[in-house]
């Protein structure tokens, strides 16, 4: 018997009203999420994905369509919104406290089990300033994980970061991910990130943003599968070429 997914998205839409009239956001955003899978929300920059990522989290309702979640949601922003005046330790305990959990021995414990085990304890007295980009996404991922949510959403987490951190940082965050077998739903604008990354695709129209096509990912790779081990498969190319023309095409029909 199939298990009942995380999260489901179903026929949600979203207009927004401005002195023009209505602008029409989301169209008919169907899709769904498995325990332990890592899909992708793929689509051009300005077709709504952030928008449908405050919708599953709760931050808007929609215009039409239903949301289902079972279990918490974690929220990964596209910058990492690390406090310049707190060390790192009191930024990744900001969760704790906002939900009276920061006196919670179990809490604390796995705070400081998740800055061991992805080299952050070292530097859990320093300031944000003092850290690479790289290591302040860690900070952001740990901060979002120590209060245990079940489906992670990750907002282009990468997108401040210069080509070769963006990689390497995408590297570190999927082996957190894995490791702490976190359900998680990433959205991009970058074929190769979401194709490195994710078990599962869906692709996005302009806007409105609508569900085009679904992906499900098939690379020989080692495991676990990282970013660089996933785009080194020999299936990593011609996926990247389907999903290339097929976005052309909408383009090409707007």
């Amino acid at each position: 018997m199939k298990a009942e997914p995380l999260l489901v998205s179903s026929h949600v839409s979203m207009q927004f009203f401005n002195q023009d009239g209505v602008v029409h956001v989301l169209d008919d955003i169907t899709f769904e999420l498995q325990q332990g899978e890592i899909a992708a929300l793929l689509g051009p920059s300005g077709c709504g994905k952030s928008t449908i990522l405050n919708i599953l989290s709760g931050l808007m309702e929609p215009t039409g369509g239903t949301i289902r979640r079972i279990g918490s949601i974690g929220y990964m922003f596209q910058r990492d919104h690390l406090l310049d005046w707190r060390t790192i330790y009191d930024n990744v305990c900001i969760g704790l406290e906002i939900q009276n959990l920061r006196k919670s021995e179990e809490h604390l414990q796995k705070v400081e089990r998740l800055l061991r085990t992805y080299d952050l304890w070292e530097f859990r007295k320093r300031y944000p300033a003092e850290l690479s980009g790289g290591m302040r996404q860690r900070a952001a991922l740990i901060r979002t994980l120590a209060v245990d949510p079940d489906i992670l959403l990750l907002d282009e987490p990468f997108s401040a970061l210069d080509s070769q951190t963006r990689l390497m940082v995408s590297e570190d965050i999927a082996t957190i991910i894995q490791q702490e077998e976190k359900t998680t739903l990433l959205v991009t604008h970058d074929i190769s990130e979401a194709i490195s990354f994710a078990d599962t695709i869906y692709t996005l129209s302009q806007r409105p943003a609508r569900v085009k096509n679904v992906y499900r990912l098939e690379l020989t790779t080692e495991q676990p599968r990282t970013p660089l081990a996933s785009r080194k498969a020999p299936e990593f190319q011609q996926y990247f070429n389907t999903i290339w023309e097929e976005m052309m095409q909408d383009a090409d029909d707007e």
